[in-house]
């Protein structure tokens, strides 16, 4: 299987079959000043891609009856908290069809660094600390009526989280997701606390002609809505106890990969995007934020994953494009 990527890339291009390593490479530099190189075992932020973490804690708490799809957020909050429409229920919130207000709506603003002008980024740290920015704005849209990219919704998914398991969001993902599929080195971590052997990300200045750091670009700690690091190995055998029942029961995950929004362009589960390829449902964990591109798929049929991480906000897509056509090709998909 060949990989082919562009001159400057910087991350990694991992494929995992079975639990066996296909593909495990690494490119460009985890620290770019001090070119210290990136290797298959650096953690990178991944971006929304951590949403896909959230879903499964939810979907958890669903399985052990603390919580259903169909319930009203208003309830789990007691009315107490919850400053929007009270037909809103979990189910909208995991498949973006809630209409409550996006503190980032990516349909109007693409600039994510332009959030931290007022509100410096330093002071993020929790997954309440995000509420400020938009528990004060109008709903967007009837409840259930739109699917629509919200990461607020994934901000009140995590508040559900703490609300019913008296834990933070992360420490909950950590014990009952990470710690389950022996993903170790994973986790939500502080951008002036990163463990060793994480990367450093970055962004292109076009009038300087230079790598900056986006450490001024995004959240200091990672919320509902993304930030959490992994690697191509911890990913695959995320993916993997999502599959083999480890994590969730047979009947939440054909909830969760099957397609919620009624939609034949947008088409997403539970934290999840769905390709479809010749009759074969890919389900996928997407994640961009300035300095990050991700890009994580399991084909279930076969047991393989394909995960792409950049560091330096690089084009990944095709990349995954080409690995995922070499995949049909070798395996006889579709036929």
């Amino acid at each position: 299987m060949k990989v082919v990527v562009e001159e400057q890339f910087s991350g990694i291009v991992s494929v995992i079959k079975e639990g066996r390593s296909i593909i495990n490479n690494a490119y460009g530099y985890r620290d770019y000043p001090n070119e210290i190189a990136n290797n298959p075992e650096t953690l990178f932020e991944i971006a929304s891609g951590s949403k896909t973490f959230v879903a499964v804690a939810i979907l958890q708490l669903v399985q052990d009856g603390n919580i259903s799809l169909n319930q009203k957020v208003s309830e789990i909050f007691e009315n107490s908290f919850w400053p929007f429409d009270k037909n809103v229920t979990v189910k909208m919130l995991l498949n973006h069809s809630s209409g409550i207000p996006d503190y980032f709506d990516e349909e109007e603003n693409d600039d994510y660094a332009s959030l931290w002008k007022e509100c410096p980024n330093y002071r993020i740290r929790c997954n309440q600390e995000v509420f400020s920015l938009f528990r004060e704005l109008p709903m967007k849209e009837q409840p259930g009526s739109t699917f629509r990219y919200n990461n607020s919704g994934y901000i009140v998914l995590a508040a559900i989280i703490e609300k019913i398991t008296n834990q933070l969001f992360d420490e909950y993902i950590q014990e009952h997701i990470f710690d389950k599929v022996g993903m170790a080195r994973s986790g939500y971590y502080e951008l002036d606390r990163l463990p060793k052997n994480t990367a450093n990300a970055y962004l292109w200045d076009e009038k300087q002609e230079e790598y900056y750091s986006n450490i001024y670009s995004i959240d200091v700690k990672g919320t509902g809505a993304g930030g959490g690091y992994s690697n191509g190995e911890e990913i695959a055998r995320f993916w993997q106890g999502v599959f083999n029942g480890t994590l969730l029961s047979k009947e939440l995950l054909e909830k969760m990969i099957a397609n919620q929004t009624k939609e034949k362009k947008n088409r997403y589960g539970y934290g999840v995007y769905l390709l479809e390829k010749e009759g074969i449902q890919i389900p996928c964990m997407v994640g961009v934020d300035p300095g990050i591109t991700f890009i994580s798929s399991h084909i279930a049929e076969i047991d393989l994953t394909i995960t792409i991480i950049s560091n330096f906000e690089q084009r990944i897509r095709l990349i995954h494009q080409s690995i995922l056509g070499q995949v049909w090709e070798e395996y006889g998909l579709g036929e």
